[in-house]
């Protein structure tokens, strides 16, 4: 019983560092300005980190698909290669 306690503060405790470390490195990345509305990607965060979880290659398919809607989220806010470009590095570096 300890160990799965464990094993469950140990992956909400990475789920939160790599949902940070993603929108930290995009915003320094883009130089966009951060909104409220913005979190709501933390939802498709949550989904894509449950979907590793439970198979490898929906880590594939949760990596194209992060790139995909951050680009679509910020491309009015920024210059559109920036935007792609951070996401394919944060795509790629946190998986």
């Amino acid at each position: 019983m300890k160990l799965e306690l464990v094993t469950l503060i140990v992956s909400i405790f990475s789920l939160i560092v790599w949902v940070f470390f993603d929108y930290l490195s995009f915003y320094l990345i883009t130089k966009v300005k951060f909104r409220i509305c913005d979190l709501l990607l933390t939802l498709y965060f949550i989904f894509s980190f449950y979907q590793s979880l439970v198979n490898l290659w929906f880590s594939a398919i949760a990596s194209f698909f992060e790139v995909i809607i951050f680009y679509l989220w910020f491309e009015n806010r920024a210059e559109k290669n920036m935007v792609l470009g951070a996401s394919l590095i944060i795509a790629e570096t946190v998986k």
